[in-house]
């Protein structure tokens, strides 16, 4: 299932959540920025209200999803903007397919491949998962995502994000874990596409840090980097207004 916000005849910017999440994380970016562009959305598969399947993920399934959706909802050359795991779907479905879209925003995500260390967290993640404790695991998780100043000033939100990852399929939270595992890096790719990139990061994102995303986007071809303050992971949702009009400039920068 879809979700679109806004008027068809409009730009068109498909949006990817992150993993454990859903695609309400961009609520706030459909608010705002459907007043000027077409607004697409859908729960990546295993998460929300997506099929479950079997749980056995791969990041190329991820990308036939993505463009099932581009092709349900009918639009051209859209704009991908993808959060996290997003990112990482994001990316290789330009390195696959790089006329079909007209650009790339990055949201707190990485083009690399997960490193030894990445590989046994995940794994020491799935080993938890089937001992029945998906609740921990997650709220260990959400608790690393945003940053003190958004969870003190917005309990309900934190509480809700809480609420939903907790409740999560077990077999769709594994099966996106195995995707990441697998997946291949597109950091070559993003350094040399000539599509444009923008890249943004949490000020204070410990998961995927600006200092990890700022370098790669200093050697993308026609890449723009971005920090976001009062922001940890989940900049877009922590500060959507910075975020919005980031994404509207560089979207209008390139249409004019």
């Amino acid at each position: 299932m879809i979700y679109t916000f806004g008027n068809k005849t409009k730009q068109a910017i498909v949006f990817i959540h992150g993993f454990i999440l859903d695609h309400t994380m961009w609520k706030h970016q459909f608010k705002d920025l459907s007043k000027e562009y077409y607004c697409i959305g859908y729960d990546v598969r295993g998460l929300g209200k997506s099929d479950i399947g079997d749980g056995q993920y791969t990041m190329e399934q991820f990308v036939d999803d993505l463009e099932d959706v581009v092709k349900e909802a009918g639009v051209s050359k859209p704009f991908l903007c993808g959060l996290s795991m997003g990112g990482y779907i994001a990316l290789r479905a330009a390195e696959r397919n790089p006329s079909a879209y007209s650009g790339i925003i990055l949201c707190d995500t990485r083009a690399t491949a997960d490193n030894k260390d990445a590989l046994l967290k995940r794994a020491a993640a799935i080993k938890m998962i089937n001992g029945n404790k998906l609740d921990v695991y997650a709220r260990t998780l959400l608790e690393s995502f945003f940053h003190t100043k958004f969870k003190h000033e917005n309990p309900d939100d934190y509480k809700r994000f809480i609420s939903d990852a907790t409740a999560a399929n077990p077999v769709g939270v594994k099966g996106c874990l195995l995707a990441m595992m697998g997946r291949t890096s597109t950091k070559d790719f993003a350094e040399s596409t000539d599509l444009p990139v923008l890249g943004l990061t949490g000020e204070f994102d410990s998961i995927t840090p600006p200092s990890e995303l700022r370098p790669m986007m200093n050697n993308t071809r026609n890449g723009q980097f971005e920090m976001i303050p009062d922001a940890g992971h989940i900049a877009p949702y922590e500060n959507p207004v910075l975020v919005n009009n980031l994404i509207h400039k560089f979207i209008s920068r390139i249409l004019r």
